[in-house]
């Protein structure tokens, strides 16, 4: 599967950022191949890209499946304009209502691409001032007919109306993924610059943008792979300002990233242009590559397994979790410590009555019982080398 992963970054890399000469990386090109690329794009969200590229570097695809990828490249453009204009009404509604509010992630990179439906996402994401989450809720609810899905640690989830969703961010990241990693951002409001020609839409300076979507990569690596887009991400942004490297240099030391930003650097020049790999990017490389957008089970499990819980040890942690990682999935529990053994069984209940979190319980048991020893380490080595602590 490795020639199909070159080919799949080859392809990307092509639509995203030209023609390039790719030497005789898609001789021997068929069908075979095809069902390789096919199947480690769509769980990546690339496969809009795929045609673009194959039309810059002269691939020669079926036409069945070029009218497969047609049709994916035309959804990402509508989605685009969909998300685009949800976009506008929920930041419009929030001025207008003297809410300060900072658009984050996917609405922010997508305008650095060279096509912003290039960048595709699957939702919105926005940061408000935690004292104003409740008025701003309300607000989304009354006007635009938003409603309420879940809370989280850091954000709450809605949904509107044709089916878009919003997480509406009261702090820029969880707080229990990894050691110090949110530090640098504790007072991002007091580091944010207005818009030009608003009162209250925000952004944040090219230092700060930058730490967070390193700390964001960090966060979907330790809970099983951050996905290629957000290599791809990283490059974009660099390739905008190669000094956020140097200007972001203290916020990365003070969140203990730096080793893990410099790797992902590699790894991005590795993929979008001519540099070689080392031992620790290959397997960067590995563990993005084929674990999805979101990251994979057996990675996760690898990756908490490795800070010295066994088999059993990770069960346990995982039928019952922490303190913090249950106020994130039950708010209602914060500043009520003794309360947890009552919430602990309806976790549990929670879990085993609804079909589909019981399904992904069970997957998740079998492979942890099928994960080896000698995997386990070397996943857990990489992630030691890469200098990321998890709580």
């Amino acid at each position: 599967m490795r020639l199909a992963a070159e080919r799949l970054i080859a392809l990307v890399r092509a639509a995203v950022l030209g023609e390039f000469d790719c030497g005789d990386l898609f001789r021997d090109f068929d069908a075979e191949s095809e069902n390789r690329i096919l199947k480690l794009a769509k769980p990546q969200d690339l496969a809009h890209l795929l045609l673009l590229g194959a039309e810059r570097l002269g691939v020669n695809f079926s036409a069945e499946v070029k009218r497969a990828l047609d049709g994916e490249r035309m959804t990402a453009v509508y989605r685009h304009v969909g998300l685009r204009g949800e976009l506008s009404s929920i930041l419009d509604t929030l001025e207008g209502a003297g809410i300060d509010h900072l658009p984050l992630k996917g609405s922010v990179i997508r305008a650095f691409y060279p096509e912003p439906w290039m960048r595709t996402s699957c939702d919105i994401d926005i940061l408000v001032r935690e004292e104003d989450l409740k008025r701003a809720r309300e607000l989304l609810e009354s006007e635009l007919e938003y409603k309420y899905v879940s809370m989280g640690n850091h954000d709450i989830s809605l949904e509107s109306p044709g089916g878009v969703h919003l997480e509406l961010h009261y702090r820029p990241l969880n707080d229990y993924v990894l050691d110090d990693y949110d530090k640098p951002l504790a007072d991002l409001f007091g580091t944010l610059c207005l818009q030009n020609g608003y009162s209250h839409r925000y952004e944040m300076p090219p230092e700060y943008f930058y730490y967070y979507h390193v700390a964001h990569m960090a966060k979907h690596y330790v809970n099983g792979g951050s996905g290629v887009r957000t290599v791809l991400d990283l490059y974009i942004l660099l390739k905008n300002d190669p000094d956020l490297p140097q200007k972001s240099g203290e916020l990365l030391k003070l969140g203990g990233l730096l080793a893990f930003e410099e790797n992902a650097r590699l790894l991005s020049n590795v993929w979008f242009e001519s540099g070689e790999h080392t031992d620790l990017t290959r397997d960067m490389e590995n563990f993005i590559v084929y674990s999805g957008v979101y990251g994979d089970v057996k990675n996760m499990i690898a990756v908490r397994r490795g800070g010295g819980k066994g088999k059993l040890g990770y069960l346990i942690t995982r039928a019952f979790p922490p303190y913090e990682i249950m106020c994130d999935v039950y708010p209602s529990l914060v500043g009520k410590r003794l309360l947890m053994p009552a919430y602990w069984v309806r976790r549990l209940f929670g879990i085993v009555f609804t079909p589909g979190k019981f399904k992904r319980s069970i997957k998740e048991i079998k492979t942890n019982s099928a994960l080896s020893e000698k995997e386990m380490k070397r996943v857990a080595s990489s992630v030691e080398k890469l200098g990321l602590r998890c709580k």
